[in-house]
């Protein structure tokens, strides 16, 4: 009984003891597969970022490489350890070297040598493992990737000079213009906007005829549509550039187009709803106010008007252009308007304003388009009135503003100049804001 009982005992401890070495093996082993597969898959991930560095080469020696490449890493993700790759590699007497990773073995053979004392041996020993394998394998598919067609491709030549200048300014108008008409918010408002100016301000306005008070109010509609018209200009475009810079710079980057063909693409665009609400809000409030009613006037007061868009649009660029954010642009366009605004002659005569101050009048677009309306719109008019306290005409009306020192082909000219230096200045800002940054290497 007694012996019955130690060998039931022994028999117990040896199980206790073959479970407990049972554990540890599965353990060992559990760890073991573990650790292979997180090398395998870290292999697996550096074949492919290699592979992907290559991308872009349409050489030969890179496509090779790249089928070179995906084999490895598809015998790594089928079967591993990759037996086949180590004894193809080990029969064209390149064999894995003791303590070497296969992978690095395979990229340090296959993989190109850019140095000099190095090029010619790597050039040619990888020519020597193309021709093993069209020699041994398949010489139809790899390299060079499948037979060559029966009938010879077309080969379009690629536009150069003047025609890449077209192709591309037409594939950007194109993008520009479908971006236009998909924005239903910006022409919601649009013309929500041309709708509310037309009515308030020719509802304020109506026919405002030539007495003593309509004098006043000549002058307050014309200030007011000068600034209205500048403002629209101005912030349509002054949050365009800082919101697509990042894109602007990724496909300079890839040579998708130069600044140049940017710039004049929207310029083009972009003035065009410009000019269409310019001319629909101008030529309404002309004859809802019951300004002169005359051809030549009105064509004056649209071409001015037309020159100050043109510098609200430029200088909105410029604006965009060195601002850094979206709020700095409105920021900065904002205080620039306000001190316009402030110097068109309007608010205070020129003439009473420091000459330290006057160089701000004489650069403000608004000082220009103001003067040339209230010249366009007082010059021949007469304000009837028995009163010798009255004013008589309109070139007493200008002598008081003191707002007839420049003509209005001189504002004309100034308005022009001042659009054509806004357009180069924002050109050459844009340019260097949407530039690639080239970083240098010290090695």
């Amino acid at each position: 009984m007694f012996v019955r009982s130690a060998r039931v005992a022994d028999m117990a401890f040896k199980s206790i003891v073959g479970v407990l070495a049972a554990f540890t093996v599965v353990g060992t082993v559990n760890s073991i597969s573990m650790i292979y597969d997180i090398k395998k898959r870290a292999d697996i991930r550096r074949f492919e970022m290699e592979r992907k560095t290559l991308e872009g080469n349409d050489s030969m020696l890179a496509r090779w490489i790249h089928k070179e490449l995906d084999d490895t890493c598809t015998t790594w993700a089928d079967t591993p350890p990759p037996a086949e790759a180590i004894a193809y590699f080990t029969s064209i007497n390149h064999p894995v070297p003791p303590l070497t990773n296969p992978g690095d073995h395979f990229l340090d053979i296959t993989a190109p040598d850019t140095s000099i004392e190095h090029g010619e041996i790597s050039a040619a020993r990888i020519e020597k493992l193309i021709k093993h394998w069209r020699a041994h394998h398949n010489h139809h598919k790899f390299p060079p990737f499948g037979t060559r067609p029966a009938v010879p491709l077309p080969n379009p030549s690629a536009p150069r000079g003047i025609a890449l200048f077209c192709t591309r300014c037409a594939l950007l108008a194109t993008r520009n213009l479908r971006i236009i008409h998909r924005d239903r918010q910006s022409w919601f408002s649009l013309i929500v906007q041309t709708i509310v100016v037309v009515v308030l301000f020719g509802w304020l306005f109506w026919h405002i005829g030539t007495t003593q008070a309509s004098i006043k109010n000549r002058l307050g509609i014309l200030f007011f549509l000068a600034l209205e018209r500048f403002l629209t200009s101005l912030f349509r475009v002054v949050r365009i550039l800082p919101a697509q810079r990042p894109l602007i710079v990724r496909e300079r980057s890839k040579s998708m187009y130069s600044a140049s063909e940017l710039y004049i693409v929207k310029l083009a665009t972009d003035i065009l709803t410009v000019f269409a609400q310019h001319l629909v809000i101008l030529t309404a409030l002309y004859f809802m106010i019951g300004l002169q009613v005359s051809v030549a006037k009105y064509t004056v007061f649209i071409g001015i008007g037309a020159l100050l868009a043109l510098v609200g649009h430029s200088l909105g660029y410029l604006l965009s252009a060195i601002s850094p954010s979206v709020d700095v642009g409105l920021v900065t366009a904002t205080l620039l308007s306000s001190v316009y605004g402030m110097f068109s002659g309007n608010l205070i005569i020129p003439s009473k304003i420091p000459i330290w101050l006057r160089w701000i009048t004489y650069t403000d677009p608004l000082y220009y388009t103001f003067s040339a309306w209230s010249q366009n719109e007082f010059s021949g008019l007469v304000f009837p009135c028995a009163d010798p306290r009255c004013i008589p005409n309109g070139e007493t009306v200008l002598a008081m503003q003191d707002i007839q020192e420049v003509t209005i082909a001189q504002c004309a000219i100034v308005l022009t100049s001042l659009w054509v230096l806004y357009t180069f200045v924002g050109y050459f800002a844009i340019r260097v804001t949407t530039s690639v940054k080239t970083v240098k290497s010290f090695m």
